[in-house]
């Protein structure tokens, strides 16, 4: 599953030359800093833990 790259991410993310490769990079850096927030975020937002990270990161 790959989250949509729309021009509202586009203008939160810029246009790295390898989207997918940067958005995994960003997942894992600093000891899954951004995976962990976005954990927290689904948690705050109440939707169910059977929604994944990535799909956090979409919305």
């Amino acid at each position: 599953m790959l989250p949509v790259y729309d021009r509202v991410v586009r203008c939160a993310v810029g246009r790295p030359s390898l989207f997918w490769l940067a958005l995994h990079t960003a997942l894992r850096e600093d000891g899954a800093a951004l995976h962990r927030q976005l954990l927290e975020l689904r948690q705050v937002a109440g939707v169910p833990e059977t929604v994944s990270a990535l799909r956090i990161c979409e919305r």
